[in-house]
């Protein structure tokens, strides 16, 4: 009778677990404080000449964000999914370029009024990511890696828009 137990226990436990995601990796102990709530500037909807990025306003610990940009020549354009969530005591924001999985894990390092910087030293490109806003219709986001005198990256500006693609 155990063995039976023992099966049925695998089979559902194999039915429960098809199709879920692979373990994200951990990210790196947390460094900055500051709730989930702090970045609420940051939620909307921004557009520029490169693409737009969408965020949505925090809620159980968690905002969520979408990134098209423009694409070369009139390629298609890249996209990347977004989320920032409170963990382990700090903010933790998880980069999925093209929607690769296990995401990317970049710590926040510094949270502002209206600044965020959020860091992964281990990873190759980018390092940091750095968001701040300028008065109320303007978003940067710099990205970039590489030591204060080696540094490469770029920078994106966007005004705001709204949800319905305006």
């Amino acid at each position: 009778m155990s063995r039976r137990l023992a099966l049925a226990t695998a089979i559902v436990f194999a039915t429960l677990t098809v199709g879920m995601p692979a373990e994200e990796p951990s990210a790196p102990p947390a460094s900055a404080g500051g709730g989930i709530t702090s970045l609420s500037w940051l939620a909307g909807c921004w557009r520029g000449p490169d693409g737009e990025e969408c965020w949505l306003a925090p809620s159980a610990g968690t905002m969520l964000g979408v990134n098209r940009g423009a694409g070369d020549g009139g390629g298609a354009p890249s996209f990347e999914f977004l989320r920032i969530v409170e963990e382990d005591g700090g903010l933790v924001y998880w980069a999925s370029p093209g929607g690769r999985c296990p995401p990317t894990p970049f710590r926040a390092a510094e949270v502002g009024a209206r600044r965020v910087v959020f860091a992964n030293p281990e990873h190759d490109f980018p390092q940091r990511i750095t968001y701040w806003r300028e008065g109320e219709a303007t978003l940067h986001a710099r990205v970039e890696a590489g030591s204060e005198g080696e540094t490469r990256g770029f920078e994106l500006v966007w005004t705001r828009g709204s949800w319905d693609g305006d």
